[in-house]
């Protein structure tokens, strides 16, 4: 099997109304959740 790298991206969560937004600058990517635990997800898959 092949040899697995972690990285720490910085990812930035703010609320904007109803949303949350989960953005990774060094990315240049970004999503949105109904709660702070959504958006985590989507950021993640969104990364991988």
């Amino acid at each position: 099997m092949g040899e697995t790298t972690e990285y720490a991206l910085p990812i930035v969560i703010a609320r904007e109304g109803k949303w949350y937004v989960a953005s990774c600058p060094l990315l240049d990517v970004a999503t949105q959740g109904r709660s702070e635990d959504e958006v985590k997800r989507n950021i993640t898959a969104l990364i991988k």
